[in-house]
């Protein structure tokens, strides 16, 4: 099993966590409680040691129902 992409918070901004990703790649992205989001990686912003990048998100529109924001 792939290791799972987390969010990260790098100084204001909620990042990608991930390893072996590209822009434009649509991965799913774990919060700490468990609760998955499927996201499109917009651009890879830096590599980290042992192989993990930290990734910007597409910017998700906010719907009515506040689904689409970025994880709290």
């Amino acid at each position: 099993m792939p290791p799972r992409a987390t969010w990260r918070q790098l100084n204001s901004e909620w990042v990608i966590r991930a390893k072996n990703i590209q822009a434009g790649d649509k991965i799913t992205v774990y919060r700490r409680d468990g609760a998955g989001s499927e996201e499109t990686v917009a651009e890879v912003l830096r590599e980290e040691p042992a192989g993990w990048q930290l990734a910007r998100p597409l910017k998700a529109e906010v719907r009515e129902d506040g689904t689409g924001q970025r994880p709290l």
